[in-house]
């Protein structure tokens, strides 16, 4: 890069990209259904008087950090669970470049 210099007019230029690109994208978005109106033809009821027949669940507080916790590493690696396998990476230090830290954690 050089400079910090050099590295804010790119950060500055990458935003006003990003920031005009997401702008742009939401008002196509708005004049398409401003101009389409889709749904506007259905005889679907909405809101909270539709009634779809579906099994309604709560997610329960418990559940969600499921995904995130591995029963075990071969578990993990049999359902192939990217995020699971990266936390126990993580934990125990297993790209061997901590061994000192991670003997703790492995004894």
């Amino acid at each position: 890069m050089g400079s910090g210099s050099k590295l804010g007019r790119i950060f500055a230029k990458t935003w006003a990209g990003f920031v005009s690109a997401s702008f742009i994208s939401l008002l196509l978005g708005l004049v398409m259904v401003n101009l389409l109106q889709p749904g506007s033809n259905s005889s679907a009821p909405c809101g909270q008087d539709a009634i779809t027949g579906l099994p309604v669940s709560a997610v329960l507080d418990r559940e969600i950090p499921d995904p995130l916790i591995p029963t075990s590493i071969a578990d993990a690696m049999a359902q192939n669970e990217i995020l699971q396998i990266v936390i126990l990476r993580v934990l125990f230090g297993g790209d061997g470049r901590l061994p000192e830290r991670s003997k703790p954690m492995l004894a």
